[in-house]
């Protein structure tokens, strides 16, 4: 689509000027301050319908001028045209806005939103109008924030416009699926990571209540326990050879022995279940550590939940005062419009004196009312508008809140206990080892009472100092034993630890498979865009220190250097890119639209596509504007 020409009235410094470009490549040149960048805004402005800046007439000192009517109008050589009326609204001399815009279609007025659509149909969509009158709003436009009413950022925004041009539009989902993977395997490595630690951990406690062997003999040990056993059994065949032994003195020496074994029997088992033990006391706080980390988490999440959610609500608010402090506007715009009555200027001919005819003043009343009538309609279509926006914003407000409430968390925490971990008292402390002792006791007690041969007592000490010895021995071995117990308990946990270790490794080989698709996927599209855009390059992801690779969009442009960031170009290499981006698009799209390129100093008409038009704005000291 080629302009034919550009016709301003009281825009900013013009007047009245027509701009004819004739559907060819044109120049505007003229001195600083002649008004030639004015021509490009006002197309911007018939382009978006959006304003690039304000466009009232001003005088020589800068300085509003009031009460006049500003007009744009451009005419393609298919014979379409576009025009945007904007006046300032007063009310009771006091003025109100700057602004009150009117939108014409090829003549025919219409509202904002028609005139939008028509937009559409002629030159492509809003976003694509916008860059195609202004490739640079492309590289560096935080207008492509905002699309298809989600808000995005930027850099999102143009990833997928350079995708989609590359005609990858199942790339962004085939991304965004391997890097859920990677999130799932990442979340996961987390989880193994934490239960490893865990496991870690209660290896380290087994090991800590291993008790240190490394000085204790056990041959020496074993070898005197044989010695001792093997002179015991000799000293009670020599007591039991005795004459004057009866055999009740055996009886109460076998209660004797009894008791002692089970003494130690029972203190060797509490040995080894004294590892075991202090684990399982630890366990109600392991369990309140976890707990109290879990309400945490949630009660912090549940919160900031809360306050989005408030903070979302007194935006509706505020959303809401506005449109109907608007919707007020409207209403009185409407009821002084309404009330204007016709009154003419004269019923007489200013030449002849004579009355004028009757049809023409009717005419003109006629007129009159038709554009009261116009405004009014106008107006209405506005406060319709505005109605539904009210609406659908309380339709938001209306939405009750349904996370979380962290209050809940806090009540749970403030009554979660810190369980205090089980003291286990040693086998010397325990009721056990007092009933077995006075066991022995008592036994001891028994058999000194029957026993009244002199040479009996003497057997009977020696088997007590050799049982006494033996015990001792017995008891240097017991660590031995206690260790054995808790080394198979390690055992166990390192397979577990192994095992964990095996499923880390499987959730580090998906993240490794997903990077090595991510640098494969770059190579691809990377080549891809550069068939696509000539001159022009675009770095779409990064890489981290630690390999991890995230989505970015970076305008590159070739130079005589080699390839810069769009920041760093010149502002020659800029108008070179700008005119590059637009050709690419303009392909892409198949949207022809005219270009502007401002304060262009060199030639570049051989660098535009041939179904383009190109306006150059160039500054020329002490020359009048002019189109050439």
């Amino acid at each position: 689509m080629k302009l034919k020409s550009i016709e301003l009235k009281n825009y900013k410094a013009h007047k009245h000027f027509i701009a004819n470009f004739d559907g060819e490549n044109k120049h505007i040149q003229g001195n600083k301050g002649s008004g030639k960048t004015s021509i490009m805004d006002a197309f911007k402005w018939l382009m978006t319908g959006a304003m690039v800046d304000d466009p009232m007439p001003v005088d020589e000192n800068g300085k509003i001028i009031d009460h006049q009517t500003v007009m744009v109008r451009a005419e393609f050589m298919d014979g379409t045209s576009l025009k945007i009326e904007s006046s300032q609204k007063w009310s009771k001399d006091v003025l109100k806005s700057n602004h009150t815009a009117t939108y014409y279609t090829n003549d025919t007025p219409c509202i904002l939103k028609e005139y939008q659509n028509f937009l559409d149909d002629k030159f492509g969509t809003l976003e694509q109008r916008k860059i195609m009158v202004d490739p640079s709003f492309f590289a560096y436009g935080d207008g492509l924030a905002v699309t298809s009413g989600v808000r995005k950022t930027a850099t999102q925004r143009r990833r997928e416009i350079v995708i989609s041009v590359a005609g990858a539009e199942n790339l962004e989902k085939e991304i965004a699926e391997k890097d859920a993977q990677a999130k799932q395997a990442k979340h996961a490595i987390t989880t193994l990571k934490k239960e490893i630690k865990e496991v870690e951990a209660g290896v380290n406690s087994l090991e800590f209540a291993k008790i240190d062997t490394k000085d204790i003999k056990i041959n020496e040990i074993e070898e005197s326990i044989a010695v001792l056993s093997a002179e015991k059994s000799e000293v009670e065949k020599q007591m039991n050879n005795l004459e004057n032994s009866d055999n009740a003195s055996v009886a109460l020496q076998q209660e004797v022995n009894k008791a002692l074994m089970a003494l130690s029997d029972a203190q060797t088992k509490y040995s080894e279940d004294y590892a075991v033990k202090m684990e399982k006391a630890r366990e109600p706080y392991n369990e309140y550590l976890k707990r109290k980390s879990i309400l945490e988490d949630k009660f912090n999440n549940a919160k900031n939940e809360s306050l989005k959610y408030e903070q979302s609500q007194e935006l509706f608010k505020k959303e809401i005062a506005n449109l109907e402090q608007e919707r007020l506007d409207l209403l009185e715009q409407y009821n002084v419009e309404n009330q204007q009555v016709y009154v003419p200027n004269s019923t007489t001919c200013p030449t002849c004196q004579q009355a004028l005819p009757i049809s023409q003043l009717e005419s003109a009343e006629a007129t009159f009312n038709k554009h009261k009538s116009d405004k009014l309609e106008l107006i209405v279509k506005k406060g319709e508008e505005i109605a539904d926006k009210i609406k659908d914003v309380k339709e938001k407000l209306d939405i009750p809140y349904r996370g979380d409430d962290h209050n809940v968390y806090s009540k749970e925490l403030e009554v979660l206990v810190e369980p205090k971990i089980e003291d286990i008292p040693k086998f010397e402390n325990t009721v056990e080892y007092a009933t077995l002792s006075k066991a022995v006791k008592d036994a001891r007690e028994a058999l000194e009472k029957k026993s009244n041969d002199s040479t009996l007592d003497i057997y009977k000490r020696k088997i007590e100092d050799i049982d006494s010895k033996i015990k001792e021995a017995n008891d240097l071995l017991k660590p031995f034993s206690t260790n054995e117990h808790l080394d198979n308990q390690i055992k166990q946990k390192s397979q577990e630890l192994q095992e964990l270790f095996d499923k880390l490794d499987e959730q580090q080989d998906i993240i490794d498979g997903v990077n090595e698709f991510m640098r494969e996927t770059i190579a691809s599209l990377e080549a891809s865009l550069e068939e696509k855009f000539d001159g022009i390059k675009f770095q779409m992801f990064t890489t981290t220190l630690d390999g991890e690779i995230n989505d970015t969009c970076i305008t590159y442009a070739k130079t005589n250097n080699g390839y810069i960031p769009w920041e760093s170009l010149s502002g020659g290499q800029k108008r070179s890119a700008t005119i590059k981006l637009a050709n690419a698009f303009a392909k892409a799209w198949n949207v022809k639209v005219p270009l502007f390129i401002d304060d262009t100093q060199i030639y570049v008409e051989d660098e535009i596509d041939a179904l383009m038009q190109l306006i150059r704005i160039t500054e020329v000291p002490n020359a009048q504007l002019e189109i050439k």
